[in-house]
């Protein structure tokens, strides 16, 4: 898929090989992968600290961190929001995003986190090169993990978005949302934005080539911008204005519209009745989360698009090392963080992560499945005709399940094994059947 392009290379040295055209002003991996590049030297910054050590810092111990950490939360929305009690359009929204948000975290660790990690050597003006060197023995594969990074990204962008929208649609259209936001056709939505969203980052795939290279008896292959890339067409309209448009004005405008309708909407309905039902909290919830992964979105990718939007239109490609790393640790960071946002926002996706995970919380599991069982026995038991022997029977046997589970609810104990919990469980299942 990538041109192989070969480049000589005095042995054991990196300032002797001619450099691609432009590839300082249009290669994202020149400060990582070029040993000469200015982020391994020891010069210090405006604030004091030297470029080598802040590159460690927010590159390799940062993003490296944040990242491992940000893929074990969405491993744990994914199991979260696959529980039949989360099964809902925007549970389908957010399972996708989790998904789009690990493949850019694996991304970012394997293409800049451990790179930056491993290359640190405070001892000397530059950093380790052998480290660089034998992570560029697979180099061949950094094109295609570039390309697999942005598709993830640009996937957490638009799930936002279709999240944003049904939202809004359950919020303040409430209808047409009983039609339209169901969990098929968010299924469906799902996959084509998927698929859009392949197609878009198609040429990313061709963005990049590698030259292979000698260096202290080794072979080495280094990425560079190949001529797509630097083509002057294809880098104002696809990899600037098609960005900017798609990924940043139009998200953010909609955005921003759309929560400030839905926090209008939700204020208002709230002056209006005092008593919430339970599935109107549980939509209030839901829009609570929403609110939090918007917010980290705009504070995240705020800064970078601005900063993209006035390189293009200043002509400047120049950017310091610092500002470099910070983009870059924001970027991740907007990934990692919805697993935080979701548990001290989002009430039932808590509850529903304390019963699967927290031992503690079995007693709490009991006490509602009782209550709840109590409660539709009751229903069923006063909507059932008392005139047939069936609808005796039935009203008896649910007299006798509900005296259960008001026994069930006086069970308060702090802590209650797992074979008890599944015991008790299997008990209630019993009599309901």
């Amino acid at each position: 898929m990538w041109n192989e392009t070969e480049v000589e290379l005095v042995e054991g040295s990196a300032t002797n090989v001619d450099l691609p055209p432009d590839e300082a002003s249009y290669s994202i991996f020149f400060t990582t992968y070029n040993p000469n590049s200015p982020a391994y030297s020891n010069n210090l910054t405006d604030l004091g600290i030297s470029i080598n050590l802040l590159k460690f810092c927010l590159e390799g111990v940062g993003i490296t961190t944040v990242s491992v950490l940000g893929v074990i939360g969405n491993i744990l929305t994914i199991i979260v929001l696959s529980s039949s009690r989360m099964k809902s359009s925007s549970s389908c929204f957010l399972l996708c995003l989790a998904i789009c948000d690990i493949i850019m975290l694996v991304g970012a660790s394997l293409l800049i986190g451990i790179p930056s990690l491993l290359a640190y050597n405070p001892g000397e003006g530059r950093a380790f090169v052998w480290n660089i060197m034998r992570i560029l023995q697979y180099g061949y594969f950094i094109p295609g993990l570039f390309a697999f990074t942005v598709t993830g990204l640009t996937g957490s962008i638009l799930f936002t978005m279709a999240l944003t929208l049904d939202r809004y649609l359950a919020v303040c259209k409430p209808f047409f949302a009983r039609n339209l936001c169901t969990w098929s056709r968010a299924v469906v939505v799902s996959a084509v934005i998927m698929v859009v969203n392949i197609l878009y980052n198609l040429p990313k795939w061709w963005e990049y080539n590698y030259v292979v290279e000698e260096m202290s008896n080794m072979t080495i292959y280094r990425p560079v911008p190949s001529a797509l890339r630097t083509n002057p067409i294809y880098d104002t309209y696809y990899a600037h204005v098609s960005y900017v448009v798609l990924f940043f004005i139009i998200p953010v405008c909609s955005l921003i519209v759309f929560n400030i309708l839905i926090y209008c909407e939700i204020r208002e309905a709230n002056k209006l009745r005092k008593n919430l039902s339970p599935s109107q909290k549980n939509e209030n919830s839901l829009t609570r989360m929403l609110f939090g992964v918007v917010a980290v979105f705009l504070v995240c990718q705020l800064f970078p698009a601005i900063l993209t939007i006035y390189r293009y239109l200043s002509g400047s490609r120049d950017m310091s090392p610092e500002t470099e790393f910070v983009l870059c640790f924001m970027s991740t960071l907007n990934s990692a963080v919805n697993f935080l946002i979701y548990c001290a926002s989002g009430g039932k996706f808590r509850d529903v992560f304390c019963d699967m995970f927290c031992c503690w919380n079995s007693t709490n599991r009991i006490r509602r499945l009782a209550a709840s069982t109590k409660t539709t026995l009751r229903s069923l038991s006063t909507s059932s005709t008392a005139t047939t022997g069936r609808g005796r029977a039935f009203s008896i046997q649910s007299q006798g399940t509900i005296q259960h589970a008001n026994t069930m609810l006086a069970v308060s104990a702090p802590a209650i094994s797992r074979d008890r919990e599944n015991a008790r469980v299997s008990i209630i299942s019993q009599d309901i059947v």
